[in-house]
């Protein structure tokens, strides 16, 4: 990979740059028109010194293929013509199961608020090599469900969002915000409209409980504000669900699916997190095995209505690990917000990374799903990941935890928090 390096740029004194011009040249520069020169280029110098193009902060990371998938035709879930909008369809393979996928569909085309939201669960398969409006394979639901879920009827937006699908054990569960109280802790917004809680339902009975709202027993958790874009992190073999709370501090919990109930894992607890830079995003997969244990990788968010691609990595730590102890966690470090070339269309705005399907290390292939404008999904194979787990390990190792430059400005009003467990 090769770096751009800065230079040092030299303004030049009126003088020298009087002579610097023909005599016939000379009569057209005046004072002012020396001085704003003079600003640009330093200017120029300022942008070449904060662009030292690193391979680990800009990621070289290339579409291989991206595909439509075909929104569901209402007679297959059951649910009336109104919900006429679908966002955030994705999936999880598993050995026991195969593919599954969920999505979010709502009335108003997901768009138009007052609009509910429901969640619904099924396959989806390659049914064209082409689609009728563009080269993209076309992708179709053959079978689904609604996966009924709890909520509140009060405010503009109701019903379950952002249903993030994984497997604990074989066994396939969804993390989902939901609107909705809780008699545990009011809230001065439940009368007009409940603020957003994660809730934990279990697809299949063996996953835990059909579903529960995660209660957090912590001092810096605040139950009145929305929860959403927690990320969960199992690891291989595992028992166990973790939680990725926020990545700006980093911070995981674990979760216990039969109790539903969350722990800060990090030291001194639960910290204010900042999502004013990057935001969770799809499950965490595994990424690589290293000598300290596994590092996991995920595709984290910009805030909207950016939404660029972060790539993140977190080395779960399991050497050394005294009998029934839990791993560890630190995270390797994330990219700044990627723009994936293709992706979006001439008439499109944003795009959100919602989930990992799989991920081949050998090929360096992994194929992500993304939702368009809260309207369109697509399935996109990448390339390039492996490439950059490979580099930010081993510049994890050199110089610890890195970050996007455009993060770091914010890192000195931010707690110096390091990520524990306790068995």
């Amino acid at each position: 990979q090769a770096f751009c390096t800065a230079r040092a740029v030299t303004i030049i004194p009126s003088r020298s740059l009087e002579l610097q011009w023909p005599l016939s040249r000379r009569s057209q520069i005046t004072m002012a028109g020396r001085f704003e020169i003079a600003i640009v280029m330093v200017l120029v110098a300022i942008a070449v010194a904060d662009a030292v193009w690193d391979p680990l902060q800009h990621p070289s990371i290339n579409i291989v293929q991206k595909e439509h998938i075909n929104s569901m035709p209402s007679e297959l879930s059951g649910l009336s013509k109104d919900y006429n909008g679908m966002m955030f369809a994705g999936g999880v393979q598993t050995d026991k199961h195969g593919a599954t996928w969920v999505a979010r569909v709502c009335t108003s085309g997901c768009r138009e608020p007052p609009y509910n939201s429901a969640i619904v669960l099924g396959s989806v398969q390659r049914t064209t090599e082409e689609a009728s409006s563009s080269e993209e394979a076309l992708w179709s639901w053959t079978n689904m469900s609604q996966m009924v879920v709890s909520h509140s009827d009060k405010g503009l937006t109701t019903g379950p969002e952002d249903p993030r699908l994984d497997s604990v054990e074989g066994e396939r569960f969804i993390l989902t915000s939901v609107n909705i109280a809780t008699p545990q802790q009011s809230c001065p917004s439940d009368a007009e409209s409940p603020s957003r809680k994660q809730v934990f339902v279990a697809v299949d009975p063996a996953a835990g409980p059909e579903q529960c709202i995660i209660q957090v027993d912590e001092p810096g958790f605040d139950h009145c504000a929305d929860q959403k874009n927690w990320a969960p992190l199992v690891p291989l073999g595992s028992e166990n669900i973790f939680l990725v709370y926020s990545l700006k501090p980093f911070q995981v919990m674990s979760f216990d699916r039969q109790l539903c109930k969350a722990r800060s894992v990090t030291n001194g607890g639960l910290h204010a997190a900042d999502f004013s830079q990057v935001r969770g995003g799809t499950r965490y997969v595994h990424g690589m095995d290293v000598a300290e244990g596994a590092v996991y990788w995920s595709v984290a968010h910009t805030p909207p209505l950016d939404y660029q691609a972060v790539l993140t990595a977190v080395l779960v730590r399991t050497s050394p690990l005294a009998d029934g102890a839990s791993p560890s966690f630190e995270l390797l470090g994330m990219s700044c917000g990627l723009t994936l070339p293709g992706l979006l269309g001439a008439d499109n705005t944003f795009s959100y990374p919602n989930s990992i399907l799989s991920f081949d290390k050998d090929m360096d292939r992994a194929d992500v799903t993304f939702h368009i404008d809260d309207r369109e999904n697509k399935v996109v194979t990448i390339q390039g990941v492996k490439q950059w787990l490979d580099m930010a390990y081993i510049q994890w190792k050199e110089t610890g935890t890195f970050q996007c430059s455009h993060y770091r400005k914010l890192a000195a009003n931010q707690p110096n928090v390091t990520t524990t467990t306790t068995s």
